[in-house]
């Protein structure tokens, strides 16, 4: 997942300045080197099941969706790895890849073009 990529797209996420009824209002899970750079941190969010086919890419799109309304600029996603691809153009590579389909459904809904589709989708498994 590249630097430029996850800078922009977790930098903000429950960031406690952002809102006053954010859900930790307890301070003490920061360490004090970072107690003054809070805007830099990020917190991702990672959506398992034990099982297939249980809606792991519906709630992403909804959690997608609410943290696109409250930090429009600031977020990203990334699905570590995928059995069913499609081909792309990735702008880092100057080529077509295939990553996985879920990728191209977030990417393009949520307009995330800070994002190249090679680091969303890493690692595909070919079916069989």
């Amino acid at each position: 997942y590249n630097q430029q990529c996850r800078s922009k797209s977790t930098a903000s996420l429950f960031n406690d300045d952002d809102d006053p009824n954010s859900y930790n209002h307890n301070n003490n899970h920061q360490n004090n080197n970072n107690s003054n750079n809070k805007s830099n941190q990020s917190r991702p969010i990672y959506v398992a099941a034990t099982k297939q086919h249980v809606g792991k890419t519906t709630t992403c799109l909804a959690l997608m969706s609410g943290l696109k309304k409250r930090f429009p600029n600031s977020i990203g996603y990334l699905k570590p790895v995928g059995q069913q691809h499609v081909p792309v153009y990735s702008d880092t590579l100057g080529k077509e890849i295939r990553v996985d389909k879920d990728v191209t459904l977030i990417r393009e809904h949520f307009k995330l073009s800070h994002c190249d589709y090679k680091d969303m989708s890493p690692v595909l498994i070919p079916s069989g």
